[in-house]
């Protein structure tokens, strides 16, 4: 450089130098903004996730399983009815008396009510069908919840409800135009016919999911299991029997990039019968009195005298 300004060699070197900063600092605005739209994509599918597994373990939790009452007592009064008079066999197998068949009344002969020789009238009860159930399988779940909202108090909705979560593969329509792969999928029905797997209004929870995955375990079951059911095709440790926690597990794949995540529900009150009548288990009652069970209160209704 002299006294008149730049020579052509400086100003050659000063561009080149100016040429190389611009380029270094726009490769670095523009990996950040890659990256920033990387880290924004991560964050919302793994929000999408957290999302639709809140929603499923909320539902799970308020898993809904009916046991008819009556029916449980009139079995058990039968039970105790066969019992007695097999205990009365054994006591008398002597006695003639008891060997006597009744007399025989006249052909047209119609005993007044409550007569000595008139048959005992016996309660017969038939018991509705069972409207509640849980259907589960290693990628899809079934069941009724008692998680349905009512936003007036005086709404006749009731707050149960059949629930499903499965996969499907993702509709196209003007606003997702490409191709997202498999759409987790939940249906609601406000109407309980028992028929789990069909019906229902459907809402997608998330797209690109490459896997649903359920596990189950109950009180009588050996371990974790793929598959439980309450109807006649479920295994012994599931028919009638809701289980006590559900383990879920979603893996998405999107741009390449995957996202998995995984949670335990716990069903708060599966309202199971108990195998051991002893057991004084705070989720086979009433969640406020530890000493409280189904079985126990059926018990206690057979124990009372008769009016």
């Amino acid at each position: 450089m002299n006294s008149k300004g730049l020579t052509l060699i400086e100003l050659i070197i000063a561009l080149s130098l100016m040429a190389f900063l611009t380029l270094f600092i726009s490769n670095q605005i523009r990996q950040s903004l890659r990256q920033k739209d990387k880290l924004s994509t991560d964050i919302s599918e793994r929000s999408k996730v957290n999302t639709a597994l809140r929603i499923m373990e909320h539902d799970i939790k308020k898993a809904f399983n009916e046991r008819d009452i009556l029916a449980e007592v009139v079995q058990k009064m039968k039970e105790a009815e066969t019992a007695q008079n097999s205990r009365n066999a054994n006591n008398n197998p002597n006695n003639p008396a008891a060997q006597t068949p009744p007399p025989v009344p006249p052909p047209n002969a119609v005993p007044p009510p409550n007569a000595p020789g008139a048959p005992a009238k016996k309660f017969e009860y038939t018991a509705p069908p069972k409207l509640t159930g849980f259907l589960g399988s290693e990628n899809a779940l079934y069941f009724t919840s008692h998680n349905q909202p009512r936003y007036d108090k005086d709404s006749k909705v009731s707050h149960l409800m059949e629930v499903g979560y499965y996969l499907k593969p993702c509709p196209k329509n003007d606003t997702y135009t490409e191709d997202r792969g498999n759409c987790l999928v939940r249906s609601v029905s406000a109407h309980l016919d028992g028929r789990l797997e069909e019906g229902g209004n459907e809402t997608i929870l998330t797209d690109h999911v490459e896997a649903l995955e359920f596990l189950y375990i109950g009180d009588e079951s050996p371990d974790w299991v793929k598959e439980w059911r309450t109807d006649e095709r479920g295994a012994a440790y599931s028919i009638g029997k809701f289980p006590r926690y559900v383990q879920i597990g979603i893996k998405i794949e999107k741009n390449k990039r995957k996202f998995a995540s995984k949670t335990i529900a716990e069903i708060v009150l599966p309202n199971n019968l108990s195998p051991n009548q002893n057991t004084n288990n705070p989720l086979d009652g009433r969640p406020e009195d530890n000493n409280f069970t189904r079985d126990s209160f059926i018990d206690q209704m057979l124990e009372k005298p008769e009016n």
